[in-house]
């Protein structure tokens, strides 16, 4: 609410408000603050069984964007049912609206709402999308009979196969309506089977887990071959209260018959219009080599593209 003022609908236990299931995360912004303002939180539980999980974020305003405070609370309910919480902000307002000096109000503003925790047993709406597809690795919170970890195993299941050419896949992590809410997602994970043979990594914008909304989310995962052959890799994604999700492909490596050949050409720049001054068709500069390395860059300059 406005001036710390809470508005009707969040002001009581009764009939407050009501994150209802498609919603794992809430968020709310803080506006009217200044750059040395600092809020300390406590929640607290009035009851229910949910555990709430709350993370905080502040922006200064400087940067691309000016951004408002932000705090997002995180639900992740153990069992199904409703349960009512109150948020208490302990906080200390500046009132500076120039008709009297400065002065500083602490206060306490809490408001309520409610949480709603049921599942179907799949989560609605949480999509796992590959290339081009939205939801062919996963739709409504269920992983599509191709993409299963038992397709391995059941070549009559026609299972992915990654090719020895392709060094990179891109998924995409997102809600398929913003009727499905949001959903939070642990950090995702990968499991090889033979770890000897290749490396995994795993980037992109959901590399340490996230918000799914309609809003694309990128996982990335890089293969990084180290002998020839071919092996199952797993993705496994925590949703929470929904479980766990894990897809899988098989993967192909076949390394180049000479060693010194690169499978592909690849740039580095120190910048967007620089952007092969380091290397460029996989050939390194005479001036970036490492046995006789001299140029020099301050150390603010961190970035090479």
């Amino acid at each position: 609410g406005p001036g710390g003022i809470v508005t009707p609908g969040w002001d009581t236990m009764v009939l407050p408000k009501v994150y209802s299931k498609y919603f794992s995360v809430a968020q709310f912004l803080f506006s009217g603050t200044t750059e040395d303002s600092y809020y300390d939180f406590a929640v607290q539980e009035v009851f229910g069984p949910p555990q709430l999980y709350y993370r905080i974020t502040f922006f200064d305003g400087i940067g691309y964007y000016d951004e408002f405070p932000q705090l997002n609370i995180y639900f992740n309910c153990q069992k199904e049912g409703n349960a009512v919480l109150s948020l208490s902000i302990q906080t200390s307002l500046l009132n500076n609206d120039g008709s009297v000096p400065t002065q500083s109000v602490n206060e306490t503003i809490k408001f309520y709402f409610e949480k709603e925790c049921y599942s179907s047993g799949y989560r609605d709406g949480f999509s796992i999308g590959y290339a081009d597809n939205a939801s062919d690795v996963a739709k409504h919170g269920v992983v599509q009979q191709r993409w299963t970890v038992e397709s391995y195993f059941f070549l009559d299941k026609n299972p992915i196969v990654v090719g020895a050419d392709e060094h990179m896949s891109t998924f995409h992590i997102s809600i398929s309506n913003p009727s499905y809410g949001n959903q939070f997602f642990y950090e995702p994970v990968a499991f090889v089977e033979d770890d000897d043979m290749i490396d995994v990594q795993i980037r992109g914008s959901a590399q340490d887990g996230g918000i799914a909304v309609s809003r694309y989310e990128s996982l990335i995962v890089i293969y990084d071959c180290i002998s020839q052959g071919d092996t199952e890799i797993t993705i496994s994604i925590d949703i929470g209260f929904y479980g766990i999700l894990q897809f899988g492909f098989t993967k192909i490596c076949a390394l180049p018959g000479d060693d010194n050949e690169m499978p592909g050409k690849i740039n580095v720049g120190t910048s967007r219009p620089d952007y092969a001054g380091i290397v460029s068709d996989s050939i390194s500069s005479l001036l970036w080599l490492p046995d006789s390395p001299s140029v020099q860059i301050d150390a603010e300059e961190r970035n090479f593209y």
